[in-house]
């Protein structure tokens, strides 16, 4: 398969997820998180699941994408938003639960193509992400934009309402940082 064809599933793992983890944090506050890295370790850990348990994981992790992004378009324009920073924390095993990966964290683990002799079962699954937006670019993690000028003045758009923010491999169209900005002029 392609990398494309991997970006879809990832798209539909990340919007999911993010309804649960919108359902979870407090009114108002921010959200942000790194759908990529968290499909990445289930993916890891699903490779060595067997059964129901691996049917869990792949489920989750989704090949049923429905094309909201076609509708999108790009466009350049001249953006205004605040310089901001954001970093947070999840402990998502109950989200997980929510979205139907039970067996992994049950006694019907099946984690055989890991371990023959020892039963295995998913005890924790903890995330972390950072993004920090200035005039230079923008940081995610380990990862870093470039930003460059058009060569002609576009359209000036400011942000000062709540925005959805995602990071975006282009060569890919996987969705690697995804976030909620509740309150931009606080930041």
């Amino acid at each position: 398969t392609g990398s494309k064809d991997l970006s879809e599933p990832n798209a539909e793992f990340a919007l999911t997820l993010y309804k649960k983890l919108d359902a979870h944090t407090a009114a108002g506050k921010n959200i942000f998180y790194s759908p990529i890295s968290i499909s990445a370790a289930l993916s890891m850990v699903s490779s060595g699941a067997r059964g129901d348990t691996r049917s869990q994981l792949m489920s989750t992790l989704g090949y049923r994408f429905q094309h909201w992004t076609q509708s999108f378009f790009k466009k350049v324009v001249d953006l205004s938003l605040p310089k901001f920073s954001i970093s947070a924390e999840a402990s998502l095993e109950q989200i997980l639960e929510e979205l139907g990966v039970t067996y992994a964290f049950s006694d019907f683990a099946d984690f055989s193509g890991l371990s023959e002799d020892i039963k295995l079962v998913v005890s924790k699954v903890s995330h972390q992400a950072v993004l920090s937006v200035d005039e230079t670019g923008t940081e995610a993690a380990a990862a870093t934009t470039v930003e460059l000028l058009p060569t002609s003045l576009p359209k000036s758009v400011k942000l000062n309402r709540p925005f959805l923010v995602f990071i975006v491999d282009s060569s890919t169209e996987s969705i690697l940082f995804m976030g909620k900005i509740n309150n931009p002029t606080a930041l």
